[in-house]
């Protein structure tokens, strides 16, 4: 029996249609929150690009610069093991899946 892993390393390709369905939900969101990533890949950083660019309100968390500091409103440079518990317990966050 041989299982294929449903994960896209860094270097590879996001399939075609994993990739359309994700940025048409980034056009389509009200709100977009980037979690421990530097948004270098093209992949990542057209997403919250496309959300920014339609209304979205959008936020980074993560340790160092990203992609996206030049253009994203609200950043919060910290680990995500210490930050994402207080953001949990702000609300319920309902995350559709792709």
């Amino acid at each position: 029996m041989h299982m294929k892993l449903e994960v896209v390393f860094f270097g590879d390709n996001v399939p075609k249609d994993k990739a359309d369905k994700a940025l048409e939900a980034a056009k389509e969101c009200d709100a977009f929150l980037a979690l421990g990533s530097s948004l270098m890949t093209m992949s990542a950083f057209r997403l919250i690009r496309a959300a920014h660019e339609t209304g979205a309100a959008t936020a980074i968390v993560n340790v160092g610069v990203t992609r996206a500091d030049d253009f994203v409103p609200l950043k919060v440079n910290a680990r995500l093991g210490e930050i994402l518990p207080r953001l949990l317990n702000v609300g319920s966050l309902s995350i559709p899946s792709l």
